[in-house]
């Protein structure tokens, strides 16, 4: 397997008041865009971040832009398998830019899941799709929809067979985003 990783960061980030979510510092003082680039070098993985904020260049991320600003995520998947395929990649390690706690070691149960369309963890009956793996194939799926204006994650993961990753509840704590200020200051999180 020979995945590209693909930060998104080109959510307006309006519940955070426009400020960039991937420049938030994590619970090490590092900002959350450089915590993901820094798992995906120790992994020996390429990265891309994804979304048209030149903030993320500033700390020398490689960047590329969405193909269709302002569609969502999987507007950012679709770039991201565009990226992919370019390179030569067979799939694409999707993952958003305020996951605080992620780890390497979900990373790699992505990517020695067995072969499927889509691999996402499920929490709380829904399937986490940024933070997942998706095959080049999917990209003609992922266009029609957007083609539609179809841009919910949740029915593309159940239209393309998406297969669930194994979570002990134990970890689902690795899966909280930061999506407004009251997050990050939130009893119960997993670093406290």
């Amino acid at each position: 397997m020979s995945p590209l990783a693909a930060l998104l960061t080109g959510g307006a980030s309006r519940r955070m008041l426009g400020r960039p979510k991937g420049l938030l510092p994590g619970v090490d003082g590092v900002p959350l865009a450089l915590r993901a680039a820094r798992i995906f070098e120790h992994m020996e993985i390429p990265y891309v971040a994804v979304g048209n904020r030149p903030h993320y260049e500033g700390l020398g991320l490689p960047v590329i832009e969405d193909t269709r600003p302002g569609e969502g995520p999987l507007a950012g998947l679709e770039a991201a398998l565009l990226e992919a395929t370019r390179r030569g990649h067979d799939s694409v390690l999707l993952v958003a830019c305020d996951l605080p706690f992620f780890t390497g070691a979900l990373l790699r149960r992505l990517l020695d899941a067995p072969s499927a369309p889509a691999v996402a963890f499920a929490r709380g009956g829904l399937l986490e799709p940024l933070l997942a793996r998706y095959e080049v194939a999917v990209l003609p799926e992922v266009q029609a929809r957007l083609d539609r204006a179809e841009r919910a994650m949740q029915p593309f993961l159940r239209a393309v067979g998406a297969l669930v990753a194994s979570l002990a509840p134990a970890e689902e704590g690795l899966l909280v985003d930061w999506d407004t200020p009251d997050a990050i200051t939130a009893p119960g999180r997993p670093d406290r």
